[in-house]
């Protein structure tokens, strides 16, 4: 067989965008909105890397509509919480002040929300936030494709498959980045004006995962910490290293979903039959996602076990809205999964698991 033949590339611009999740998909948008010369780089494909890269069911977000926990204040209060990593100047400034404009830019683009009879958002509560900010989707199954289209349209050059391992400086300014092919090994040199690292701290959907779970997965050994050193090495101070995840996980299934359970109105319990989360906050089911792993492990340490997601409570129209529009977005195989081990939902409760403990999301200054 004979050897690829690899070769040395050189690409100019005046705005390189490195990673293309969706902080980077954004950022290349809208350096093209100012008709700047843009390139955007991922080691993955643009219309599925980054943690939206299978799908998502859930978006995030405070719209000021009236209520205290709606307003600007109360969620720069909430995002500079110790755990972001960024100070409440920074936040007010970022993305209390954009969210709204965000969820205007994704409707026209073609994503859609479920909405209420009165045309007002279905908007749930879940993993600690101070109100019902989840937005939940129709069509979130496609939404990187959705931004990834309309980046390739807004006439940005997407270089895919591309692991970055480098950055370039002079003097004090980074002007480019070295990196290679995953597939034929070429070696990229890039220079620009101005560099975006948007290097985010998942991947997701390119294989089976480190547990060898089945299905969909969240995250994976692709997350090699490269976005962290590249900046490190060429002088960026680094916060938050100590700052990992972890997250619920149904038995043997490597994708969540537990934000929609939560949101919807499920119970955990222990195998004692004990809604066990009001021990560890206030919030039960809607804590943080912190409480939740710290309740299992409590439970596990006591004995309690195994523990469950108990959803046999829920009206029909909430079940059929949790399996049918929710569970089934960015975990296409969830139903699958449910149908090999004999779960009805209605019926049974399901048997969860903590999942592993990985990313870090690295704040430069």
């Amino acid at each position: 067989m004979q050897e690829p033949k690899q070769c040395e590339i050189r690409i100019e611009t005046d705005v390189l965008v490195l990673g293309a999740g969706a902080a980077g998909c954004l950022a290349a948008y809208g350096a093209r909105e100012q008709e700047a010369k843009v390139v955007i780089v991922d080691k993955g494909a643009l219309a599925s890397c980054g943690c939206t890269g299978g799908g998502q069911d859930h978006f995030g977000a405070h719209l000021n509509t009236g209520p205290e926990w709606d307003s600007d204040e109360v969620a720069t209060k909430w995002y500079s919480l110790p755990g972001w990593g960024v100070g409440p100047q920074l936040v007010e400034k970022t993305f209390t002040k954009v969210v709204g404009a965000m969820v205007a830019l994704m409707e026209r683009w073609g994503v859609e929300f479920f909405k209420n009879p009165d045309g007002t958002y279905w908007r749930c509560q879940a993993l600690g936030q101070p109100g019902p900010w989840w937005l939940m989707m129709k069509n979130g199954r496609y939404l990187k494709r959705i931004f990834a289209n309309h980046v390739r349209e807004s006439g940005a050059q997407a270089v895919e498959q591309v692991m970055i391992t480098r950055l370039l400086r002079v003097q004090n300014r980074v002007v480019g980045a070295l990196g290679f092919h995953r597939r034929n090994g070429d070696f990229y040199v890039f220079s620009a004006k101005t560099v975006v690292l948007a290097m985010g701290a998942h991947q997701s959907r390119w294989f089976t995962n480190s547990t060898n779970n089945p299905f969909n997965i969240w995250q994976n050994p692709a997350n090699t910490g490269t976005q962290i050193v590249v900046a490190y090495d060429v002088g960026a101070k680094v916060k938050n290293l100590e700052w990992c995840t972890s997250t619920t996980l149904p038995k043997g299934f490597g994708a969540p979903g537990m934000c929609a359970f939560g949101g919807m109105g499920t119970f955990m319990r222990n195998a004692l039959g004990e809604n066990f989360m009001k021990k560890y906050h206030e919030l039960g089911e809607k804590a943080p996602r912190a409480f939740h792993i710290r309740a299992e492990g409590q439970e596990i340490a006591e004995g309690r076990t195994p523990l469950f997601v108990d959803a046999t409570t829920l009206p029909e129209q909430d079940m059929r809205h949790l399996c049918e529009n929710l569970l089934s977005v960015d975990n296409h195989t969830f139903g699958d999964y449910l149908e090999q081990r004999s779960i009805d939902l209605r019926k049974h409760a399901l048997e969860v698991e903590t999942g592993e403990f990985s990313g870090t999301f690295p704040y430069y200054f």
